[in-house]
């Protein structure tokens, strides 16, 4: 049987990771954002 996560959990456990990590602790990551929509009620999507 597969494991399910939620968002939430992958998250808290990626940045326990890089937080308790010496060698993670000191990484910082450039990048840029793509697929992201503008909707007309306001909000912005990441499809």
């Amino acid at each position: 049987m597969k494991n399910v996560y939620t968002v939430k959990q992958v998250n808290s456990y990626i940045k326990n990771m890089f937080t308790q990590d010496f060698m993670l602790n000191r990484i910082y990551v450039k990048g840029e954002v793509s697929n992201l929509k503008y909707h007309t009620s306001g909000i912005y999507i990441f499809h």
